[in-house]
């Protein structure tokens, strides 16, 4: 009962050959732009990120600091996305940019000192109006 109800599901989700067909024209194009050849290792991007962040979202830092830092960074994880892979190096490489934007994005919306963190064009803290969770949008 239970085969015959799952064949039947099974011919009922096939595909045609022309869609067949259609997507194997697609597998075609990206194994010609690499995309399925040898993977490139994430790790190399990992120095990058480190500098970007050190250099632009560090303990110190000014609004346009964060703001190339930010765009580095939006930068960096495009050239990691053109990759198709679901290689654990490469999730976790596209994870930890997506969590530095969120931190450099978060930053530049703080305009205040707080703590070891230190806005140079805003160095005094101001509880009035930052004592509070930022909630950042990554679109």
């Amino acid at each position: 009962m239970f085969g015959r109800r799952a064949a039947l599901a099974a011919q009922a989700e096939s595909i045609t050959s022309s869609e067949l067909a259609a997507l194997s024209k697609q597998v075609q194009i990206l194994e010609g732009r690499g995309e399925f050849g040898p993977q490139l290792s994430c790790k190399a991007k990992v120095p990058q990120l480190q500098r970007i962040m050190n250099d632009y979202v560090g303990m110190e830092r000014t609004g346009g600091q964060l703001a190339v830092g930010e765009r580095l960074l939006a930068e960096l994880l495009a050239q990691v996305r053109t990759q198709i892979s679901c290689s654990q190096d490469w999730v976790e490489c596209e994870n930890m940019l997506t969590g530095a934007i969120a931190i450099a994005k978060a930053a530049a919306a703080r305009q205040e000192s707080r703590g070891g963190h230190e806005r140079l064009d805003f160095p005094n803290r101001d509880d009035e109006n930052w004592q509070q969770h930022l909630l950042v949008n990554l679109k």
